[in-house]
């Protein structure tokens, strides 16, 4: 037998504020995929990433690495090529069929 249940730990604020934290996070990718599409998520997802990257390496002592600006570029590079490539022109109508 445990000593402790399914819910033991909840009554810290820490805990109750990740677990909001989290359900707010799936509420939010879920809207991301109703309105818009996966590229988009994965976009954000990255974007988030490199701005974890650097508020880590300024405010708690993240050491950087040549590999993780590296990947700091890489990232900020596609998210540019993505978002500044036009999108592909309309095409043409078709004629109506003869006969």
């Amino acid at each position: 037998q445990a000593s402790f249940g399914f819910f033991d730990g909840y009554d810290s604020p820490f805990a109750i504020a990740v677990v909001l934290s989290n359900a707010l996070i799936g509420l939010a990718i879920t809207a991301v995929y109703k309105y818009a599409d996966a590229v988009t998520k994965c976009i954000s997802s990255d974007v988030t990433a490199v701005l974890l990257c650097i508020v880590s390496s300024a405010f708690f002592e993240l050491t950087p690495s040549l590999t993780m600006w590296c990947g700091v570029v890489v990232v900020c590079f596609a998210v540019h090529e993505y978002t500044a490539a036009s999108a592909p022109p309309p095409s043409a109508p078709k004629p109506p069929p003869l006969g």
